[in-house]
C-alpha cells in the first residue's frame, strides 16, 4: 500500500518555521532588554556624577530626578517614557558595594522593556525574564 506524503513537507515546515520565529523573537527580546538596561546604567552614572560634583542642573530631589528623565531620553529615545521622576530615587550613602567613603548613590527602575512583544499585548517572554531592570551607581564625594 502506497503512502500519501502531500501534507508531510507542509507539516515540517510549519514546525521548523514556528521554532525559527520563537527563537527570532526571543532574541529580539533579549537584545531590547540589554539595550534598554545599557540605557539606564548610563543615565544612573550620569546622574549620579551630576549630583555628586553639585550641578546646578541637578541640585535638589526634584531637579535630579528631572535631570535622569531627560538624560534617559538621550540614550533610550526622545519618545521614551521608560522612566518617569517617581522611577529615581537619589541617596547619599557611606559604602557602595562595600567601599567606604561618602556617596551619591542614584537607584533607577523601570519595567517598560517587557510590557508588549511585538504583535500583542501580552510578553512574550514574560514567564522566563524578569520585569523589572534595576540599575544603581554612586559617585564619591569624599574618601574617608
Amino acid at each position: 500500500m502506497i503512502r500519501d506524503r502531500r501534507a508531510t513537507v507542509a507539516m515540517e515546515a510549519a514546525i521548523v518555521i514556528s521554532l525559527a520565529m520563537t527563537i527570532s523573537l526571543g532574541t529580539l527580546q533579549l537584545g531590547l532588554m540589554g539595550w534598554t538596561k545599557a540605557g539606564l546604567q548610563a543615565t544612573a552614572a550620569i546622574t549620579a556624577r551630576c549630583v555628586g560634583i553639585g550641578s546646578s542642573s541637578c541640585t535638589g530631589l526634584n531637579n535630579s530626578a528631572a535631570f535622569a528623565v531627560s538624560t534617559s531620553k538621550r540614550f533610550l529615545g526622545s519618545a521614551s517614557t521608560a522612566i518617569t521622576a517617581s522611577n529615581v530615587t537619589v541617596t547619599t550613602a557611606t559604602t557602595c558595594a562595600s567601599a567606604p567613603g561618602h556617596y551619591v548613590k542614584v537607584a533607577i527602575t523601570s519595567n517598560l522593556w517587557l510590557t508588549k512583544d511585538l504583535w500583542t499585548n501580552s510578553s512574550f517572554l514574560g514567564t522566563v525574564l524578569p520585569k523589572v531592570i534595576t540599575v544603581t551607581a554612586c559617585y564619591v564625594t569624599a574618601i574617608t
